[in-house]
């Protein structure tokens, strides 16, 4: 498949880097943004006039900049509330219009993950995905959406989900997935410190045992916490005994996936 260079939309990666521990141990100390400012002042050898000018066409230039970064270099914002198509039908339908004319391949979006303003927005929905041709195998991706200030609409990247297990081929929802909802439950009983909200079972493999995956929300329990997409790995050894293998965070906006 075509992987599409994600950048030239300006899409700016908000959540990076991986999780491999606990959110519990870091819930007390999320991540800031910080920020840069900076004084002047006139000498007595320029007029209070000139002084008025020059701080006046600063302003401005600033105030042009700012609002430049807002609409062209802004965060993604992950949804913190439904993940569901029926409420965010503008993504769907961006999808829909994007992968009207492809032919071969097919993308069914499961979930809205959130969205990107840009000059016009970038949607990102967790699509499973299929070539259209017998014996294909379907994989999980994280599809890239850009609609512009006309309409128009392409799919400009993706990032795979599900290399290596066994892909879900049917519903999405965790709770209806009896085997690998149970290993979730158990393995999540002690987790304390964020809020875990599953979005997706992505699937399994085997592992001496069996590895079962899913993607999740996680968002640090302290006042203004940003969430971030997280795959969680849960293994279930061959004895019944569950744990926690890995909690990755997805990069989002990232070309491609680093997950495995």
């Amino acid at each position: 498949m075509k992987k599409h260079d994600i950048r030239k939309k300006a899409i700016v990666v908000a959540v990076a880097g991986a999780m491999m521990i606990p959110c519990a141990a870091f819930a007390a100390s999320p991540q800031g943004s910080g920020s840069a400012g900076g004084t002047a002042s006139a000498g007595s050898a320029v007029s209070a006039q000139s002084a008025a000018a020059a701080l006046a066409a600063g302003t401005a230039a600033a105030a042009e900049e700012s609002q430049e970064d807002s609409v062209i270099d802004g965060g993604w914002e992950i949804t913190q509330g439904s993940f569901s198509l029926k409420k965010h039908k503008d993504a769907v339908r961006a999808l829909q219009k994007a992968s009207a004319d492809l032919l071969g391949y097919s993308y069914k979006p499961l979930a809205y993950i959130g969205s990107q303003t840009v000059a016009g927005t970038n949607y990102c929905l967790l699509c499973r995905d299929e070539a259209v041709v017998p014996g294909a195998a379907p994989v999980m991706e994280l599809v890239y959406v850009y609609k512009d200030l006309e309409g128009n609409a392409e799919i400009i990247g993706t990032q795979e989900l599900t290399k290596g297990i066994k892909v879900n081929k049917g519903k999405i929802a965790l709770s209806r997935n009896k085997s690998a909802n149970r290993a979730f439950r158990k393995a999540f009983r002690s987790m304390i410190g964020c809020d875990y909200t599953p979005i997706a079972y992505l699937g399994k493999k085997a592992h001496k045992g069996t590895d079962y995956i899913a993607l999740y929300r996680v968002t640090a329990a302290v006042p203004d916490a940003e969430p971030e997409i997280d795959i969680v790995t849960v293994h279930k050894n061959k004895k019944g005994n569950v744990r926690i293998a890995s909690m990755k965070t997805v990069e989002i906006g990232a070309e491609e996936s680093e997950a495995e």
